[in-house]
């Protein structure tokens, strides 16, 4: 925990936490938190799970996913056509991510933004992977019935 009440330096050097972990912390808090700089979006699917977009002072873009689902799964893909002064912090790399985030697990990832300013493009995708039980209960509170021949009937989303 690092603490400040004014102008202070802190020598992370002899940390035992490498820096990347310490800034997924930092943005985890800042998620929680919320603010001016954080953009907090609720899937439309499944509302316990959160994405936190974080644009810090001090250049990191930090996308925190929150999942406090009971039993989906999160998977999101991305990928920057257009990456330019940014750099994907391990364990990510290149010009993209694929994150797995299960039920009752948060992740982040990292971006670091040049000094000198960045642009950048992107496409997503999103999924949801429910347990088979959720997935058949959904079916039927949700779905649509059509009956199939006298008494069969075939339940779809």
């Amino acid at each position: 925990m690092v603490n400040h009440y004014g102008v202070s330096e802190v020598d992370f050097s002899n940390s035992l936490e490498a820096k990347n972990d310490v800034l997924r912390m930092i943005a985890i808090d800042l998620a929680q938190q919320g603010g001016e700089n954080v953009k907090a979006e609720p899937n439309e699917e499944e509302p316990a799970i959160v994405k936190s977009t974080i644009s810090s002072e001090f250049g990191y873009m930090m996308i925190v996913i929150k999942n406090d689902a009971p039993s989906s799964g999160y998977k999101e893909t991305v990928e920057f056509p257009k990456f330019e002064g940014l750099t994907l912090m391990a364990p990510e790399s290149g010009n993209g991510y694929e994150v797995s985030v299960p039920a009752g697990e948060t992740k982040v990832v990292l971006i670091k933004q040049d000094c000198r300013g960045y642009g950048y493009s992107m496409s997503f995708s999103s999924s949801i992977e429910m347990d088979d039980s959720v997935l058949i209960q959904k079916c039927i509170d949700e779905g649509e019935k059509a009956e199939r021949g006298e008494g069969i009937y075939a339940q779809k989303l």
